[in-house]
């Protein structure tokens, strides 16, 4: 699982940076052509026991790029939860609930 950052702050900037890596035009057109191509080698592999681990090889190839989406994905959600913490934090309601007295 990845290394969650120390401060609220710094899990926020991870997770905007991920988003933005996530909507990025050309980090997308690299995925799908990625993509493409590990499933054209996979399927030029061998038939039979001559193709196990070429086969094997590029599977892992796909699964390492969904782990890296994956990764990027809980980033960003890891950042938006973050925010909304930092948020209710600053909330007036929060402020002057541990205070003891009413709100006004």
């Amino acid at each position: 699982m990845p290394r969650k950052p120390k401060s609220l702050e710094a899990q926020i900037a991870r997770g905007q940076r991920a988003k933005e890596i996530l909507e990025d035009p050309v980090f997308l057109e690299l995925l799908s052509d990625i993509e493409l191509d590990i499933a054209r080698c996979w399927a030029k592999t061998g038939i039979g026991n001559a193709g196990v681990a070429d086969r094997e090889w590029w599977h892992q190839q796909q699964v390492a790029l969904q782990a890296i989406k994956r990764v990027l994905r809980v980033y960003m959600e890891t950042g938006k939860v973050s925010a909304m913490s930092v948020e209710a934090m600053n909330a007036p309601e929060t402020q002057t609930r541990g205070s003891g007295r009413a709100p006004r």
